[in-house]
């Protein structure tokens, strides 16, 4: 895309590719995306990936009862700081839910993340 700035004044979350390893998303002024990377996201990120004494990391994604696009914000910030084990199990819990009202997001959250596994199973 061009190199406008990456704010969408509709309801639909934009992302564009700004250097090799660098995506720019828009966020969109109302809607479920405008959530998408809110602060409350990222400490539940953190929150998640230390799990409690033998709880592993999917049993704790599990037991967050994360609802709606929760489950795709802290997919996207594990991504994003590199926690891979986090990252997986969100994935896979995301495989587990996705529907015909969650592909649209999931496609654009495999896309924004460059994440193969989760646009080949969507």
């Amino acid at each position: 895309q061009d190199d406008s700035p990456s704010v969408s004044s509709g309801p639909s979350v934009s992302c564009r590719k700004a250097a090799s390893r660098t995506l720019e998303l828009g966020l969109p002024s109302r809607g479920a995306g405008q959530k998408l990377l809110a602060p409350s996201s990222l400490l539940q990120c953190l929150d998640l990936c230390c799990p409690v004494g033998s709880m592993t990391m999917a049993n704790a994604v599990s037991a967050a009862g994360l609802a709606g696009t929760q489950l795709f914000t802290v997919f996207v910030w594990a991504v994003v700081l590199e926690l891979a084990s986090l990252a997986e199990a969100c994935r896979e819990a995301i495989l587990k839910t996705v529907h015909v009202g969650t592909v649209a997001v999931a496609l654009a959250v495999g896309q924004a993340t460059e994440d193969e596994e989760l646009l080949r199973c969507c």
